[in-house]
């Protein structure tokens, strides 16, 4: 048996229109400044778009020409534009973070992510390819934490990297979980439909 299990598939148009769906609702909906596939890293369409004045104030979300939509989800970079003395920059990010999970959600995409601002949000084409995806994560995210935490302490990035691993498997855990909820009320549900019946 693999030690991998295989991917599951995805319909890559499905997933391209979600995404231009989700990009479009936030933009003229919601007052996003919504770019998809813009500038060659986070870094540069960062600055174009805190540059310009008119989008001051304003939350944003962008995807980058290196994000790979035929992998079946990616990841969304997040926050508001405001003055980097802003004292709650990170409850804004994450209020922008929410609108973001909502209508990802309302558009039919997988949303995972850990509810702060300070991690991007994945949205994923289907449950199966997440729920897979989550699985890896965690599995990574432990070979990840137990080998930076065998390094010597002081080590360059050493509790960086250590805090990177448990955030990772926290997030992984948490949908994971929401996902054996969502499972667990769809079989008390269809087993009390079952009893009416028989009733």
């Amino acid at each position: 048996m693999s030690r991998y299990s295989r991917k599951p598939l995805f319909d890559e148009g499905q997933f391209q229109d979600m995404m231009n769906q989700l990009f479009r609702n936030l933009r003229i909906s919601e007052g996003f400044v919504a770019r998809q596939k813009a500038g060659c890293c986070g870094s540069c369409i960062s600055y174009d778009i805190a540059s310009k004045v008119k989008n001051h104030g304003k939350p944003t979300v962008f995807t980058t020409r290196q994000d790979d939509y035929s992998r079946g989800s990616v990841y969304l970079k997040f926050g508001f534009i405001h003055n980097s003395d802003s004292p709650d920059f990170e409850k804004d990010d994450a209020i922008a973070g929410r609108i973001i999970a909502d209508v990802a959600k309302q558009v039919g995409l997988i949303v995972v992510w850990n509810g702060t601002g300070d991690q991007c949000i994945r949205v994923v084409a289907t449950k199966e390819l997440a729920i897979h995806e989550a699985k890896e994560d965690l599995k990574n995210a432990r070979e990840y934490l137990k080998y930076h935490q065998s390094t010597p302490e002081g080590s360059d990035g050493r509790e960086a990297s250590i805090k990177y691993g448990i955030d990772k498997m926290a997030t992984a855990e948490k949908f994971l979980q929401e996902i054996a909820v969502e499972e667990q009320a769809k079989e008390e549900e269809a087993q009390a439909r079952s009893y009416a019946f028989i009733d």
